[in-house]
């Protein structure tokens, strides 16, 4: 019986942390580019995805149209980026696994059982 109600007031201070962890813009933005950029293999398979599915290449750092071989618009590039990130948070993550937390309603909170 004790047990039980352990597991409840666990669960109720968790789901108050994540009640304050989501309205602090801070900590969501600090964690928001941790888990979009780690792991860094990760986001880079992901990125040559997107990149492929699009038409672009990269060579010595720099973004090109495949057809054309010119440099791509920064708003091209940027909505690849913007596609990537999405994806690290919104897909299998190891990262966020191994740290306990989730990608819910556009915010980062710990996972609560």
């Amino acid at each position: 019986m004790v047990e039980e109600r352990d597991k409840t007031t666990s669960k109720q201070i968790m789901l108050k942390m994540n009640e304050e962890l989501a309205k602090d813009d801070d900590a969501q933005e600090n964690m928001r580019l941790m888990f979009a950029s780690e792991p860094s293999a990760l986001r880079e398979f992901k990125e040559a995805q997107e990149m492929r599915d699009d038409g672009i290449i990269k060579v010595d750092g720099v973004m090109l149209d495949e057809g054309t071989k010119q440099p791509i618009s920064f708003d091209r590039g940027e909505r690849i980026i913007k596609n990537v990130e999405e994806r690290m948070l919104t897909e299998a993550n190891p990262k966020m696994e191994e740290m306990g937390f989730h990608y819910i309603n556009r915010k980062i909170l710990r996972k609560v059982d």
